[in-house]
C-alpha cells in the first residue's frame, strides 16, 4: 500500500465528513499573518499532510502556500514565477531575512545618527558638481529587494 492510499485510508476512516470539511476550510483561509515563513509552513505542512487530495500536485502546493504569504513577501517572491513549493517556501525564507535585514539596518542607522543622516562633507579637490552627479546617479539606482544594497 503507497503511503497516499494510506492516508486517504486513515483520513476517511478517522475523520467526520463535517471535520473533513473544516480542515479543508482552514486550509483554504490559511494565511501567514503575524507569524514567521517557517511558523506558516509547520502549519500549511501539517494540513497539507491531514488532508489527501487538498493539493493535487507540487506546483498547486507552491501556489497555494504563496497566496498565503504576507502581502509584501508574496510581492518578493510571486516575480520569479517560481514551479515547486521548495523553491517558493526557499525563496520565501530570503525574503523574509532579507526584510528583517532591512529593518534592523534602517532602525541601526536612524538610532546612530537620531533620525537625521549628516551631511558629508567633501574632500579637497572634488569639484562640487562632480559629487553631485556621483551621488545623484547612486541614489537613482534600486537597491536589492533581499538586503537593500546595490548590486549592479
Amino acid at each position: 500500500m503507497a503511503w497516499d492510499e494510506f492516508r486517504g485510508l486513515v483520513f476517511s476512516t478517522y475523520f467526520t465528513d463535517t471535520e473533513k470539511r473544516k480542515l479543508q476550510d482552514r486550509f483554504r483561509k490559511l494565511r501567514q499573518g503575524d507569524r514567521s515563513v517557517r511558523e506558516y509552513e509547520r502549519e500549511f505542512s501539517r494540513i497539507v499532510n491531514c488532508v489527501p487530495n487538498v493539493v493535487p500536485d507540487d506546483k498547486d502546493m507552491a501556489d497555494w502556500f504563496l497566496r498565503g504569504l504576507r502581502p509584501e513577501i508574496y510581492k518578493r517572491v510571486q516575480i520569479f514565477k517560481l514551479a515547486t513549493f521548495a523553491e517558493v517556501l526557499d525563496r520565501a525564507l530570503l525574503a523574509e531575512h532579507g526584510e528583517d535585514f532591512v529593518s534592523e539596518k534602517h532602525e541601526s542607522s536612524e538610532h546612530e545618527w537620531g533620525g537625521v543622516r549628516p551631511l558629508s562633507s567633501g574632500s579637497g579637490g572634488q569639484s562640487s558638481s562632480r559629487r553631485h552627479s556621483k551621488s545623484s546617479s547612486t541614489r537613482s539606482s534600486p537597491g536589492c529587494v533581499i538586503c537593500g544594497g546595490s548590486h549592479w
